[in-house]
């Protein structure tokens, strides 16, 4: 499958498919359609990414021209309560899982100090300056392909809406939104992701982005 996408934009997601050909072994989804459901969805995060005003400034700047990757693996039920255990001591199937690089890519982030966000600051520096970098890692996520199904039924969705849902669920983890901080925290992810599928189902109709 090609992830590579010419865009006109400063930052770049890539996925890569570490899960066995087909991305979905057990649907029948034709690969020309998983392409472009990944296709849309790397036009909406590069968007969000570059206009998300509780991001750091510094990876919306021209001279941050670097690709930002992230990897995805569909799994199963086994493996996904494996890893849950492992790194979250909690011994349960789960639908995703995240595993950001960094706490958080946000400014003013709830659990950053001060000292751990100007060392990102600084680090973010490094990058821009440093013409031999030309990858900028955020992450992982993990989906579990049953429990993807059986809440797509659940919820009276396709198999589609609900993979869509839950990546851009991973995502946000990834650039340090959590809803398990406080309420707040909660309300504010839950608008970023009505914000992400919203603007999915428009670059599916070639359709402009709504504004932030």
């Amino acid at each position: 499958m090609n992830m590579n996408m010419n865009m006109s934009i400063h930052v770049k997601i890539l996925f890569t498919k570490t899960t066995r050909t087909p991305l979905f072994p057990n649907l029948k989804l034709e690969e020309q359609k998983i392409d472009k459901m990944l296709s849309c969805l790397e036009v909406v995060f590069h968007q969000f990414i570059s206009s998300c005003p509780q991001l750091f400034s510094d990876l919306k700047k021209p001279l941050f021209l670097r690709t930002l990757t992230m990897s995805l693996e569909v799994c199963s039920e086994q493996k996904i309560q494996k890893i849950n255990r492992s790194f979250r001591n909690k011994n349960r199937v789960t639908d995703v899982l995240s595993f950001p690089t960094f706490q958080s890519l946000r400014k003013r982030a709830p659990n950053l100090s001060m000292t751990e966000q100007s060392q990102l600051k600084k680090y973010f520096c490094s990058m821009i300056h440093n013409p031999h970098a030309h990858e900028f890692y955020i992450g992982d996520i993990l989906i579990c392909q049953k429990k993807m199904i059986q809440q797509a039924e659940e919820f009276s969705i396709d198999n589609e809406s609900e993979f869509v849902h839950l990546l851009v669920h991973g995502f946000l983890h990834l650039l340090g939104f959590d809803h398990e901080i406080s309420f707040k925290e909660e309300k504010i992810m839950g608008k970023w992701e009505e914000f992400l599928i919203k603007n999915y189902s428009l670059a599916k109709r070639n359709r402009k982005f709504g504004k932030l």
